[in-house]
C-alpha cells in the first residue's frame, strides 16, 4: 500500500493508457500493482492458505517493478536536467545534422560508401528548437509497451478465468490473476533505453556535447559518413613549416603577406601556417579578388593586379611557371615532408617544405569511427590533402577516406558558412569535431545494444506467461 501511495502518478497513468486503448510504459506495472492489492485484500480471508504454502504473495515482486520503473525515470529526468543545462547556456553551439540532398550525398561518397550515403556534418546554429518534445518522444521500451501490456492484461484476465473454472477457488484464480500480472512486468523497462542512453549523454558531457535521448540514437545510428573541413582535422599548430626556400630574388615578404590574405580567404590548414609567418598581424592583409581551387593543385586568386598562386608542382605547371627538378623535391619528399609553391605575378617566388602531423585525439576518434563502418569525406584547398596522406597521419585505410572535388567541396561550405537560425535539438557540440565523431560512434554502438535489450525482456515475458500458465 505504501509503495501504490509513493508510485500513485505512474499506477494512475497506466491504468489511464490502458483504459483509452494507448497503453506506455507504466501500464504493465500498473496493472500488477492492482492485481497484487486484489490478492493481498482477498488472501486476508483465506489465511490458512498461506500458512500451508498452498498460496503465496508477490507483493515483492510489485515493489521491486515499481522500484525500477521509478529509477528509469529518475534517470530519464537526470539527463534532461543536465541536457537543459548545456542547451540554455549562452556558448555558440553546433548541431550535428543529416546531409539533406540526396544526389549530391551519392556523388559525395560515390565509390567508397556501399549503401546508400547517409552523411553527417555539424553547423552554427542560434537557438537549439524542439528540445522538451524530442526529450519525452517515446524509445523502444514504450513502443514495446503499447503492445504487450495490453496482451498480458488480456491474457492473465483469461488465465484467472480458467483458473476459477477448473479448481472452483476464488483465492486460487486471484493468485493466478496477481503471478500472471507480475511475470507480464517488463521489470527493467525503462532502464533498458535509458541506462544505454544515460551512458552516451555521460560521454557527451565530458566532451562539451549534447544528446536529445533515443531520438538521436534512431537518428544517427544509420550514419555511414561523416563531412569535415580539413582545418578541423588539422588543427593549428599540427601543420608544420620546416622550411622556406626562395627563387629568382623577389621580395618574399610582399609575396608572403599575398599569399596569406589568399589562403586566409579560402580557409584550411595552411591558413594558419601562414598566419604564423605574419604573426598574426591580420590587418595588415591586402583585398583579395577572384579566389578559386582547381582540384589536386592548389588555390589561385588576384592581389592588386598580381596572380598570386599557392600549390603543388602541377599548379605551377598548370600556370606556365616552372618550378624545380623532381630530383630537388624527392630529397624532402623521402622524409615524409609535403612541398607548397608559392608564385606571384607569374615567377616562383618561394618553396614551403612543411610536415603534416596528427593528433591523438581525432586519430583515436577517426580510427574508432571507421572500426563501426563511418567513412570520412573531407573538404580541402589544400592539395597535399589526400586520401593517402590522411591515411598515414591518423592510421586509415585510405579506401575509407574521400576528398571532396572543389564543385562539391562548395556546396558544403555553403551550408555550413553562416550560422542556421533554430536547428533541431537531436545532438550538437561546441564546435569540437571530435565530440561529433565520439558521438556518433556512440550512437552506432548503442542501437544493438537497446534493440537487443528490448526483445530480450519480449521473449522473457512470453517464456515467463508460458511457464506460469503451465505452473497453474
Amino acid at each position: 500500500v505504501i509503495a501504490t501511495a509513493v508510485s500513485m502518478t505512474p499506477v494512475l497513468n497506466g491504468i489511464k493508457g490502458l483504459l483509452t486503448f494507448q497503453a506506455n510504459a507504466d501500464s504493465a506495472v500498473a496493472v500488477a500493482d492492482i492485481a497484487a492489492l486484489i490478492q493481498n485484500v482477498a488472501l486476508l480471508f483465506s489465511v490458512h492458505s498461506l500458512q500451508t504454502g498452498g498460496l503465496h504473495l508477490y507483493s515483492v515482486l510489485v515493489v521491486m517493478a515499481l522500484f525500477l520503473n521509478t529509477a528509469g525515470k529518475l534517470s530519464l529526468a537526470r539527463r534532461i536536467d543536465r541536457n537543459f543545462h548545456f542547451v540554455a547556456a549562452p556558448d555558440q553551439k553546433q548541431a550535428v545534422q543529416i546531409f539533406e540532398d540526396h544526389n549530391t550525398a551519392l556523388q559525395m561518397a560515390s565509390g567508397f560508401v556501399m549503401d546508400a550515403p547517409v552523411i553527417a556534418f555539424q553547423s552554427k546554429t542560434n537557438f537549439l528548437k524542439h528540445f522538451l518534445s524530442l526529450s519525452y518522444e517515446p524509445d523502444p521500451s514504450e513502443q514495446s509497451s503499447q503492445v504487450m501490456a495490453p496482451i498480458g492484461f488480456v491474457c492473465s484476465l483469461i488465465l484467472c478465468i480458467t483458473t476459477l473454472i477448473l479448481l472452483k477457488d476464488v483465492f486460487s484464480a486471484l493468485t493466478a490473476f496477481a503471478v500472471s500480472a507480475c511475470i507480464c512486468v517488463p521489470f527493467v523497462n525503462m532502464l533498458s533505453v535509458n541506462l544505454p542512453v544515460n551512458r552516451i549523454s555521460r560521454i557527451a558531457a565530458r566532451c562539451g556535447a549534447m544528446i536529445v535521448g533515443y531520438p538521436a540514437i534512431d537518428r544517427f545510428s544509420g550514419v555511414n559518413a561523416v563531412l569535415v573541413d580539413a582545418k578541423e582535422l588539422f588543427p593549428k599548430g599540427t601543420v608544420v613549416l620546416n622550411a622556406i626556400k626562395t627563387f629568382g630574388g623577389q621580395r618574399i615578404d610582399d609575396a608572403i603577406v599575398d599569399a596569406t590574405a589568399l589562403m586566409c580567404a579560402v580557409g584550411g590548414p595552411l591558413s594558419d601556417l601562414f598566419d604564423q609567418i605574419i604573426k598574426s598581424r591580420r590587418d595588415m592583409l591586402p583585398k583579395i579578388d577572384n579566389t578559386a581551387f582547381e582540384d589536386d593543385k592548389g588555390v589561385t586568386g588576384w592581389v592588386s593586379g598580381r596572380r598570386i598562386l599557392v600549390g603543388s608542382r602541377a599548379l605551377m605547371e598548370a600556370h606556365s611557371i616552372e618550378p624545380p627538378s623532381r630530383d630537388y623535391e624527392e630529397k624532402y619528399a623521402r622524409t615524409g615532408k609535403k612541398i607548397v609553391y608559392l608564385a606571384s605575378g607569374g615567377d616562383l617566388v618561394a618553396m614551403f617544405v612543411v610536415t603534416y602531423n596528427s593528433d591523438r585525439r581525432r586519430a583515436m576518434e577517426l580510427r574508432r569511427m571507421e572500426d563501426n563502418g563511418i567513412s570520412l569525406i573531407v573538404r580541402t584547398c589544400d592539395p597535399n590533402i589526400t586520401p593517402r596522406l590522411l591515411g598515414e597521419c591518423f592510421g586509415l585505410d585510405e579506401h575509407s577516406v574521400r576528398v571532396l572535388p572543389q564543385r562539391l567541396g562548395s556546396v558544403y561550405t555553403e551550408i555550413t558558412s553562416t550560422p542556421q537560425e533554430r536547428s533541431e535539438a537531436v545532438m550538437a557540440t561546441k564546435g569540437r569535431p571530435t565530440a561529433m565523431m565520439r558521438l556518433l560512434t556512440a550512437c552506432v554502438r548503442q542501437r544493438g545494444n537497446v534493440s537487443i535489450a528490448v526483445a530480450l525482456q519480449t521473449v522473457a515475458v512470453i517464456l515467463g506467461f508460458l511457464l506460469v500458465a503451465f505452473l497453474t
